[in-house]
């Protein structure tokens, strides 16, 4: 170190640095003239401060200080700046200015092994006179000018001296062996004693085993112990109480719960047993207002029952179905074509049907009202279906323009001559058969539906703005026989107002949901659906109904049914107020049929004529006449007016009681002159 690069240091380090001083090969600096700092030095405990008087020693080597001012110091060059000195070179020492300490210099602090003024000359060494042993290796030591002796295997003592008593090791079980004077000392594992580390007793420092008896062992150089446990416990130290759920004991998924030295099963629902291994039979015969086989025979009587885990299994025959063979598999089918999915509500109103197939003509208006009325058009007949002909005064009509075609959820397909909607209207200009209308038609008796017992045609008489429905008056035209229908059209007007209330067009009345003209029948059909709506959220597919009204379903039947038997009549309800159209014509009719022949010339020349007697015997024809071209009419009209009812009043009283209008005028004449009489007394 040097004056300059000390310098150079405390520039670079910190503007507060002021001083600095030379202390061996250190720099030491300081804010103020007098340095604290503590100085090491690299061979001795150089540990005295160094102050700022120049005549102060600093360490062992009497290295005096000198303090500079950092930044203006004032030095003799150092002779330290040749790297010869003191062969620093070759690293024999290092070089101290003492030029600057009265002018004396250089020195030199010279390395391990080596001495004299430039550290030139070696100094003698320790291992210089071989002391090791048996071809012991010497290593000098410079910090205590001594030596370390490394001993060949089998040696031992500081210079190997020694024959080393730990090989081969006397020490058992993994002890370490050092020698001692010559002797092997032992120093043992954990759980080892004795001088060679041959006693081992685990269980006698520790006892390991929690609720067991211990026994010593030794693997390999280990010492170990086993546990003898007590009854209910287990594990390397019997600190584990026995699982007995372990491996699991209690079948089919049933829950072990385990306690000391035992368990309990919690058994799933259907099993029975310590071990929940029994399976109780899920198709014991049972009581039911009477022996039942099996669950599954409730209807089927040959189901066959599998009994399971909590469950059973039914195998139906082929007429039953459903989880517990107690569905027809006809209600199945009806559920599904209705609903796509068998609807658990419907099942018993369809078991009903079944013991009584005659409620199904109730049940279908409740199945097709769901349908859009193209749909059940779809599904009745057409015109090309029933009709051979049909004719007006003898001549040949058109099917497609002269019949309209309209579907009701009751009726199905009706056709309608003069309909409402009709393009051409017909006018009844000749009475008798030929005046009439005649249609010739076929029953198609080979589509009716099983629970049809009559065949026929559904007639009805009415005028084109009357709405026809199921209730209304029909005559039925059997086949195989010529009916001819007499029709007698009778009109009503009523005078309504202060003669009574009459209806002349629906608006007059709260609710009314039938096309065209007002009928009272219509008027009472509509309180029927309003009522029918309140009590089940629906409205009677049968019946015209509100445009927003939901129409009910087939689930909903029983409400409606029993909703209709509670209520009664509408016409008795005081809700429900539905006089007599002003206005409407109604038609008797009479009838006459006559068979037709057993036998007929058509058939006769057909190559199979039984076969067309057959069909022939499907058909029929309807004849449909006015037998005079007149009508009656019956018409409202007041007894009497006002003034003739005055006129025989004064009459009656007169005969009854002598009294006119001369006598109602005297007895005026004679009130007024009383009166005057009694003023003028009451002024005196």
């Amino acid at each position: 170190m040097t004056v300059e690069k000390c310098n150079d240091y405390a520039i670079s380090s910190s503007p507060d640095l002021k001083y600095l001083t030379i202390c061996g090969v250190w720099c030491v600096t300081s804010t103020g003239p007098l340095l604290n700092d503590t100085v090491p030095y690299w061979t001795s405990n150089c540990n005295k401060e160094c102050g700022g008087d120049y005549n102060q020693i600093c360490g062992q080597h009497r290295d005096k200080c000198r303090v500079y001012e950092v930044a203006a110091p004032t030095y003799d060059p150092n002779p330290c700046n040749d790297t010869n000195l003191c062969n620093a070179t070759f690293g024999h020492g290092i070089c101290l200015d003492y030029s600057q300490n009265y002018g004396l210099g250089y020195g030199c602090i010279c390395a391990p092994g080596w001495t004299g003024k430039d550290c030139n000359s070696p100094v003698d060494l320790p291992c210089d006179s071989n002391p090791c042993e048996n071809n012991g290796t010497c290593i000098n030591n410079f910090k205590d000018s001594n030596f370390i002796c490394e001993c060949n295997e089998g040696f031992t003592g500081d210079k190997c001296q020694y024959e080393d008593p730990c090989i081969p090791n006397p020490c058992r079980y993994g002890g370490t062996c050092e020698p001692d004077n010559g002797k092997a000392k032992c120093t043992c594992l954990e759980f080892y004693s004795g001088s060679i580390c041959s006693q081992v007793d685990r269980c006698a420092y520790h006892n390991p085993c929690a609720h067991g008896s211990c026994q010593s062992i030794v693997k390999g150089i280990q010492p170990n112990y086993e546990c003898t446990c007590e009854p209910g416990w287990n594990g390397t130290n019997c600190d584990t109480m026995i699982n007995y759920c372990d491996p699991e004991p209690c079948a089919h998924g049933s829950v072990c719960n385990p306690f000391f030295q035992g368990y309990e099963c919690e058994c799933v629902p259907g099993t029975t047993g310590k071990n929940c291994d029994t399976v109780i039979d899920q198709c014991q015969p049972y009581w039911d207002n009477g022996w039942i086989k099996s669950p599954c025979n409730t209807k089927d009587e040959g189901a066959i029952c599998t009994t399971g885990i909590n469950t059973f299994t039914c195998n139906c025959t082929e007429q039953w179905t459903d989880r517990l063979c107690d569905m027809n598999v006809l209600i199945r089918d009806v559920l599904i074509a209705i609903y796509g999915y068998v609807d658990e509500n419907m099942i018993p109103l369809l078991n009903d049907l079944i013991q009584n197939p005659s409620q199904i003509k109730d049940m279908v208006p409740f199945i097709t009202g769901l349908l859009s009325e193209e749909q059940r058009s779809d599904l009745s007949w057409d015109t090309s279906d029933i009709f051979e002909w049909i004719a007006y005064e003898d001549k040949r009509l058109n099917l497609d323009t002269d019949v309209v075609r309209w579907n009701d959820i009751v009726l199905g397909n009706c056709f309608t001559f003069n309909h409402h909607d009709a393009n051409f209207t017909y006018l009844m200009r000749n009475s008798g058969r030929h005046g009439g209308l005649k249609a010739f038609m076929r029953a198609r008796q080979d589509e009716y539906a099983p629970w049809y017992d009559t065949a026929g045609i559904n007639v009805f008489i009415h005028n084109s703005d009357e709405y026809v429905f199921s209730e209304s008056v029909r005559y039925n035209a059997q086949p195989n026989a010529d009916a001819t229908i007499n029709i007698f059209n009778t009109k009503y007007t009523r005078l309504g107002g202060r003669y009574g209330k009459c209806i002349k067009k629906p608006s007059e009345v709260k609710a009314y949901y039938y096309p065209y003209s007002y009928s009272s029948d219509g008027c009472l059909r509509t309180c029927y659906q309003d009522m029918s709506m309140e009590k089940c959220g629906c409205m009677d597919p049968r019946y015209p109904r509100a445009p927003n009204a939901t129409s009910c379903q087939l689930s909903d039947r029983t409400c409606v049914t029993d909703a209709s038997e509670e209520a009664g009549d509408p016409s008795t309800w005081p809700s429900c107020v539905c006089p007599l159209p002003c206005s409407n014509a109604q038609y008797s009719v009479t009838w006459s049929k006559t068979d037709f022949a057993l036998k007929n010339l058509e058939c006769d020349a057909e190559s199979d004529p039984d076969k067309c007697y057959e069909i022939f015997a499907d058909k029929l024809l309807i004849t449909v006449v006015l037998p005079q071209l007149d009508y009656k009419i019956y018409s409202e009209s007041p007894t009497m007016d006002f003034n003739k009812f005055l006129s025989q009043l004064g009459g009656q009283l007169g005969v009854l009681m002598g009294i006119n209008l001369v006598s109602f005028i005297e007895i005026a004449f004679l009130m007024f002159g009383l009166i005057m009489v009694c003023c003028r007394k009451y002024e005196n």
